[in-house]
């Protein structure tokens, strides 16, 4: 009896020893840091073959489980799951990883095994398809909008509808035989575009200079665009007469008038001019004269 548990006690102490010790397949000095540690130079480990039918089919997987599938992507899985909620990842190859990034106008890849993808185009243009690509429009033009020109690259260009008042800054003055003189401030420079109608208005002020009770000046305050007269409404004579004992009279002109021009830059002006005959005048004035005059340019897409 005596011997007996002796025996037992020795083979309970041998299990204990060797489960405590690491497991050797191929090898009598298996690496202490593996539970397992199978050698060989001429076989493999060869781990449960299955299709996906069956893997799915395994009932609470362990996480790190790892399996081969045979059929549809076909390759070692693991679980990187919980054994509750699976979640098969297939293992790839060093081949199949992606490690760099290369991109083309306009985006701009930093490169690596970490890209970062950017945008690199002009500053102050945007973006639009090429068809085959994307690119960037030029830098756009203060005030100007993006036209679709339909298959080819969109252009910056005037929406078509604008408008600006300018005023007198100086008085200017006017003798009988002043020639057209441009009244200071009272000027524009404007680009029209396709299909639009251009209104023109303007108003203003002059006063004789004469203090004789029958005194008076004549002037002619006229439109000028592009360097030429226009007819009509744009041609005002004004005469400021002096009477009943007053001197310094005033006079006011006062035009409106619409111009249909070609597309593109054009110059609008307001002149005065002297008659041959009466005083001289005082035409506009600045900020704070009620003489000041007024030109208004507002442009229509039709």
């Amino acid at each position: 009896m005596f011997k007996y548990s002796t025996l037992l006690l020795l083979s309970a102490f041998l299990s204990l020893a060797l489960f405590a010790q690491s497991v050797g397949v191929g090898t009598t000095t298996p690496d202490n840091s593996a539970q397992l540690d199978i050698t060989s130079t001429s076989k493999g480990l060869l781990v449960p073959r299955m299709n996906a039918a069956e893997r799915g089919a395994i009932a609470q997987p362990a996480t790190g489980l790892i399996v081969y599938q045979s059929d549809g992507t076909s390759g070692f899985y693991y679980n990187a799951g919980t054994p509750l909620a699976p979640s098969w990842l297939l293992l790839i190859n060093s081949g199949s990883a992606i490690t760099s990034v290369g991109a083309t106008t306009p985006l701009f890849s930093t490169g690596g095994t970490a890209p970062i993808l950017r945008i690199s185009g002009t500053g102050g243009g945007i973006l639009y398809g090429t068809g085959s690509g994307a690119a960037f429009t030029p830098a756009g033009t203060p005030g100007f909008f993006l036209k679709s020109n339909g298959g080819i690259a969109p252009t910056w260009s005037l929406l078509g509808q604008s408008g600006q008042t300018v005023y007198g800054t100086a008085p200017v003055t006017i003798t009988p035989a002043t020639t057209f003189t441009q009244i200071p401030g009272l000027s524009q420079s404007i680009t029209v575009p396709d299909n639009a109608v251009v209104y023109i208005a303007s108003d203003g002020g002059l006063s004789t200079t004469s203090i004789s009770p029958n005194g008076f000046s004549i002037v002619d305050i006229v439109l000028i665009i592009d360097g030429f007269l226009t007819p009509s409404s744009g041609y005002q004579r004004k005469i400021a007469a002096n009477s009943g004992g007053l001197t310094g009279q005033n006079n006011y002109w006062s035009f409106s008038q619409t111009a249909s021009l070609t597309p593109g830059p054009h110059t609008i002006q307001v002149f005065a001019a002297g008659t041959g005959g009466g005083s001289n005048a005082n035409v506009s004035g600045a900020l704070g004269s009620f003489l000041q005059g007024e030109l208004s340019v507002i442009i229509l897409k039709q």
